[in-house]
């Protein structure tokens, strides 16, 4: 699947409420670079300034953040949208991950659901349409591919700002007990 064969209409919802926005790419040339050095295509904007890129020789998708973190998120396009519409709160399982712990990810998804869906209420039955008619399934653990993907990222391809400085991992040090609504819970 390529970005171009999105339909229209599920454009609309991939950028709201998921933030895919294939339809807003940002102008700005790419302003980090790789090493390897590797070809990358562009392929959506994210509300905060963030990109997501394809690979152009491996098909693995990126993403980098307005913040100076990144990473290689999904082996495709396909399984970024199986990662989006199952899990379209993906980035607070990482911000969440006690830095890369899949365990804490684990528990964060249901604490982070909770909050989506509330501050969302369609987007549940808008993913399960759009999955039904881009013909997506959901995989059999999409919390550990984006484990695995984060994980392995800096292994295959590391990532520098304009300075030479390194990116950040995608994977941040807070935990459900960081977030004092979540751990107030006691779910």
């Amino acid at each position: 699947m390529t970005t171009s064969e999105i339909p229209e209409d599920v454009r609309g919802i991939l950028a709201y409420p998921l933030d895919f926005a294939v339809d807003e790419i940002p102008s700005d040339p790419i302003w980090f670079s790789t090493q390897p050095v590797t070809e990358l295509v562009p392929l959506a904007g994210e509300g905060t300034g963030g990109l997501y890129a394809m690979l152009a020789a491996s098909g693995e998708i990126l993403f980098v953040d307005s913040e100076g973190s990144g990473g290689i998120i999904a082996s495709s396009l396909t399984a970024l949208l199986e990662l989006i519409l199952s899990h379209p709160y993906w980035q607070d399982l990482l911000k969440f991950s006690g830095g890369g712990d899949l365990a804490e990810m684990r528990r964060t998804a249901s604490f982070a659901a909770t909050d989506y869906y509330a501050c969302y209420p369609e987007a549940a039955a808008a993913c399960q349409r759009m999955s039904k008619r881009l013909g997506i399934s959901t995989p059999g653990d999409p919390i550990g591919l984006l484990h695995k993907s984060v994980s392995e990222s800096p292994q295959r391809l590391r990532l520098f700002a304009p300075d030479g400085s390194e990116l950040e991992s995608l994977f941040k040090r807070f935990t459900v007990d960081s977030n004092h609504t979540w751990s107030d819970k006691g779910r």
